[in-house]
């Protein structure tokens, strides 16, 4: 049961439906018990029900009620206590204290008034603010009051939940009875807890799970994957070994394609050189020619003669010039050759 003072929230008007909503989820989900409004009106002698609110005879508020005022039905009920049986007292506080509001109304409560807190129900709410001050509106009535009325709506077939106090339109709390009159509600709570719980785990896991299955296949295909990279760089090696047999080999043969054959550089040779030239030795090393023979005619003529060959570049004697028995000229001439065309 909540005792002492406490801030006013509002009960009607805009939050009315709002306070609806509250009630089905609290009576749902925390196994608090769903109420009716109960008001006290004059000039009736039973509780009724009318436009979704309780209706009790304001007899019902003295000690002199009758023994017995039930329609019959049983009800939960927040009921409302009249103005007309709440001490109500005004007080102002400084601006700055609005966050102490409580304690400042309990305490001036005892200072002020014969009552101690723990022999009332009371409550307090703004009502508005003027310069620096903010005035204040408390409702209170003493426990013995509230217990005798909730005695004489229990024997009406009456079950209280809260006590509330109208205060001009809204309604504030002065006391909650839900854990008395729904023991089980902290069962239900702890139980929707654990079930609230539990779905959030749940929920957790499945959102979860897709990743953790995507990791083990992952784990699962990681033996596959360092096979297939062996393979990818065995293959690599593969290629790059054949790349390096085709470069020598396309280096061979554009050697081959630069360098002409030795049948052709003797059969360019052979017409380049007059009838009366014997040749005795022909040496062709990177490209460069050396031919030893005999001529009867000059071999400085033979030089000229070579010279006009366009397949024979750069003819010149390479060593000594001398004469053989038979009055001939031995001769040793160097020159280049190039590619045939």
């Amino acid at each position: 049961m909540r005792q002492g003072s406490t801030t006013s929230h509002s009960l009607g008007g805009k939050q009315a439906w709002y306070n609806e909503v509250l009630d089905v989820f609290a009576a749902l989900f925390l196994g608090r018990p769903s109420a009716k409004l109960l008001r006290f009106v004059p000039n009736t002698n039973e509780i009724s029900e009318r436009k979704n609110e309780l209706r009790a005879p304001t007899s019902l508020l003295s000690a002199s009620a009758a023994a017995n005022t039930s329609s019959g039905d049983q009800f939960i009920a927040d009921i409302v206590l009249p103005s007309e049986i709440l001490l109500v007292r005004a007080l102002a506080i400084p601006k700055t204290a609005r966050s102490k509001l409580e304690e400042i109304s309990t305490l001036d409560l005892a200072r002020r008034t014969p009552f101690k807190a723990s022999d009332v129900y009371a409550a307090v709410s703004l009502k508005d603010v003027v310069a620096d001050d903010l005035h204040a509106t408390q409702w209170v009535i003493k426990r013995t009051e509230v217990d005798a009325i909730i005695r004489r709506l229990g024997n009406a077939s009456v079950r209280v939940r809260k006590v509330l106090a109208d205060a001009g339109g809204n309604l504030v709390v002065l006391t909650d009875r839900s854990d008395v009159i729904a023991p089980y509600s902290a069962i239900w709570r702890r139980m929707n807890l654990g079930l609230v719980s539990l779905a959030g785990l749940l929920a957790i896991a499945l959102w979860l799970y897709p990743g953790w299955r995507a990791q083990s296949a992952a784990k699962a295909l990681e033996p596959k994957l360092a096979e297939k990279r062996a393979e990818v760089v065995e293959t690599r090696q593969k290629l790059d070994q054949k790349s390096e047999t085709a470069t020598s080999t396309e280096q061979f043969l554009q050697a081959a394609i630069r360098h002409p054959r030795l049948v052709e550089i003797l059969r360019n040779l052979t017409v380049a050189l007059p009838d009366d030239v014997w040749l005795s030795d022909v040496v062709l090393r990177n490209g460069q020619l050396v031919v030893s023979g005999e001529t009867s005619g000059s071999a400085a003529d033979l030089v000229l003669a070579l010279a006009k060959s366009r397949e024979l570049n750069d003819p010149k004697l390479s060593g000594p010039v001398s004469r053989t028995a038979a009055g001939s000229e031995r001769f040793q001439i160097a020159l280049r050759v190039g590619a045939v065309k």
